[in-house]
């Protein structure tokens, strides 16, 4: 019983305490300039956070833009037929490849044999 009457009274001349803060005007503005000290604080970071999004909204459109321009070069590129020129003259024709034996061990010796292209038989050379 004792620790009850403790704990309210604890409380009572907490409220009591709390109660003498409030009738102070001194309280008041001290309370008054922490909220405006939050307040300037919270404006100051709102108008950081406006900058920050203006910046990456200009970007944003800055790589739209970009985007439009490397498809519209792409799809311009693409429609463009490419005439890439092999190298020496283009009308001489190879009948014939040659190809290496499979197996070199037991073939060790030979020439390659010749493949025709057009009949696919072995020649010899």
């Amino acid at each position: 019983m004792k620790t009850n009457l403790k704990k309210v009274k604890t409380v009572i001349e907490a409220l009591v305490s709390r109660a003498s803060d409030i009738d102070d005007p001194a309280y008041f503005r001290q309370e008054n300039k922490k909220l405006k000290l939050n307040l300037n604080e919270s404006k100051n970071n709102i108008n950081k956070l406006t900058e920050q999004v203006t910046t990456l909204s200009k970007q944003m459109e800055y790589i739209i833009q970009e985007n439009a321009n490397l498809k519209a070069q792409i799809k311009t590129l693409s429609s463009k037929s490419i005439n890439v020129q092999q190298p020496g003259p283009s009308n001489i024709k190879t009948n014939y490849i040659a190809q290496r034996p499979k197996n070199l061990n037991l073939l060790q010796g030979n020439k390659p044999k010749i493949v025709s292209i057009e009949t696919g038989r072995f020649i010899t050379p």
